[in-house]
Order: structure tokens, then sequence, then C-alpha cells
């Protein structure tokens, strides 16, 4: 198997004060926009749209996913997050299986210098050529986010199988639906097939490294339910109405 990595090790300490921050905008099929804060040994990806934050760095590695709004959060090893099921496990997970990939070659995304490789299963990802990341990091943006198990960061993840969508009933409102849930991409709930792009970078740039940027919230009421930092208490209430639509 290749490495994107060219024998990067993790450094033991976050960031120096030197070092610039990749700002990646990138959106999701079906869960909206995100905006990653990556250097080499920190990451924070905050959605948008509903506010959720999920932050770890060096040289701990634990993960903070809070919701400033609400000021609550979810503090645990990476290994114990699966956001699949929305509650903190007490035990490790297995962390998912590296992929197997081939270089394709270099490409530009928006201005942006990339790698772009094919995994076995057909997917085409992009990562950005300059960045190295952590272990941690990318095993982390795996977790989240069901991309492959690369040694970088998908900044596009194109899948050449189409999306299976159930169209959405008529008695749940698209309207209402994408007021409760803002992240929500509800066209892809109405039958139509995704254009296979799961991620997508919208927008680049690099920053200043700035400690704040990185600072894990204090004094935040902690929470082992998952559930309450992904999804506001709105969201979660219109989730379950559409689910139980579907269900009909």
């Amino acid at each position: 198997m290749l490495s994107l990595s060219g024998g990067f090790n993790s450094a033991v300490h976050a960031a120096p004060a030197h070092e610039k921050v990749y700002v990646f905008d990138c959106e999701h099929f079906g869960s909206g926009k995100f905006r990653y804060l990556v250097t080499e040994n920190a990451i924070k990806i905050t959605n948008t749209a509903s506010g959720a934050v999920a932050l770890t760095k060096a040289p701990s590695w634990q993960l903070s996913c809070y919701r400033e709004n609400e000021k609550i959060e979810w503090f645990a090893p990476i290994d114990h997050f699966d956001p699949s099921s929305m509650i903190s496990s007490r035990s490790s997970t297995i962390a998912k299986k590296k992929s197997k990939f081939t270089l394709l070659g270099k490409d530009n995304l928006l201005g942006l210098k990339c790698l772009k490789y094919q995994i076995t299963d057909g997917s085409i990802v992009w990562v950005a050529e300059d960045l190295k990341t952590a272990p941690q990091i990318n095993d982390l943006v795996t977790r989240y986010f069901r991309t492959p198990a690369v040694e970088a960061i998908p900044i596009k993840n194109f899948r050449p199988e189409k999306a299976k969508a159930k169209a959405t009933p008529q008695s749940i409102s698209k309207a209402k639906l994408q007021k409760d849930i803002p992240w929500l991409s509800v066209k892809n709930l109405r039958g139509k097939p995704s254009d296979n792009c799961y991620i997508n970078l919208t927008a680049w740039k690099q920053i200043p490294y700035k400690e704040s940027d990185f600072a894990y919230p204090k004094g935040y009421r902690r929470t082992e339910n998952l559930k309450e930092i992904i999804l506001s208490q709105k969201s979660r209430q219109a989730l379950e109405d559409l689910v139980e639509g579907l269900s009909q």
C-alpha cells in the first residue's frame, strides 16, 4: 500500500505559533457544510449550520465534541468516538481498516495543489499535497464522515455508486425539515440520486496559528450522549418526525 504521509511522524506537541493553519470549507452529501481548521497536530471540525464542533490535538489527543450555544460537551479518547451510534463508548472501538489505493496523479482544486488517489472500491479521493497530518487526525475524520481510511484528510471524495435515496413521504414538509435541520440536504430525500460527490471542497485558505482556535472549552456541562451535541433539541425532534414518517 502506498503512503500519503511520506514518512511523516506525528509530533508530540501542538502546532507552533508560526505555523499556518489550513481552513477547508467542504460540503458533504446529506449532512451539509463543514469547516475544518487543520494543522499537522490539531483539527477542529465545525458543522457551520448546526454549530456542533469536534476538536482534538496533540499531545493528549482527547476529543471534545461540543455546542457553544448550549455550553455542553462530550469528552473522551478518539477511539471511543462512534457518531453512527450517537452515544459514547466506555471502551475503545476498532479503527477502520486502512484502505488500499493507487496514485492517479496531481490535481488542482480551487488553486490548492492536491494528490489524487483511487481506492480499491473504485472511489477517488483528493488530499492537500503539502499538508501532512498526524494519524489521530486522519482517524477522526474517517470516523466522523465514514470516508476511506487513508493517511490524510479527504477534501474531495467521489464515489462511483449511485445513492439509493427514498422519496420523502408527502406527510413530511420539505420546508419544515429545511428550517428545523438546516444542514440536512433535503433534495437527496426526494428520490433523486446524488452526483456521487460525497465530499466537495468549496473554498480554502491559510491563516496564522492561534492557540485560542484550538482551545478545549471550559466549564461546559458534560454529557455521555453524542446526540445532544450533534443535534439541537429542535433538530432531534424534526429527525424523529422524519424517521416516523419514513416508517409509515
